[in-house]
């Protein structure tokens, strides 16, 4: 087991550690923290209006293994925070390996381009390298923490 494994908890609800979003963050951190690895925990709306904050986070974003975002989904839509936060990491990434395996787009899977390739999705969808991972609200909270734990199992953690 190797205990450096470093874990970084992104709350994006602006109702802090009393949201649904803390709570299911909070509980996949105890749960990776039984298999070793050291957490950090920051909410989100309170970095994004500081630009040396933006800064900070995306320096503790080069020194994990894993990141983990929560939030809550207002009318099928990220909150305003989270998306400024990932435009944000995504500009200011320093680790080009990183850099060139993520990529981070907020897509209308109404349109008919995205219909055309994927089919009705019903949201919130999670799409990577143009494969459907999950999609829906209470199953995908579900399946995302199954699927999460089956890659922390694959990592020898």
């Amino acid at each position: 087991m190797t205990s450096n494994k470093r874990v970084l908890l992104l709350i994006g609800s602006p109702k802090g550690e009393k949201s649904t979003s803390a709570s299911l963050g909070n509980y996949l951190i105890s749960k990776l923290e039984e298999f070793g690895m050291i957490s950090e925990k920051l909410f989100i709306h309170r970095l994004v209006n500081r630009e040396e904050k933006l800064q900070e986070l995306s320096q503790i974003i080069e020194n994990v293994d894993l990141i983990i975002l929560t939030f809550p989904l207002y009318v099928d839509s990220l909150p305003a925070p989270v998306i400024k936060a990932m435009e944000s990491i995504k500009e200011n990434r320093i680790n080009l390996e990183l850099k060139e395996k993520i990529d981070v787009s907020y897509e209308d899977i109404y349109s008919d381009d995205a219909k055309k390739k994927y089919g009705e999705l019903t949201p919130p969808t999670l799409i990577i390298q143009d494969k459907i991972i999950v999609e829906g609200h209470v199953p995908i909270i579900k399946k995302l923490a199954r699927d999460l734990f089956r890659v922390i199992e694959s990592l020898n953690v």
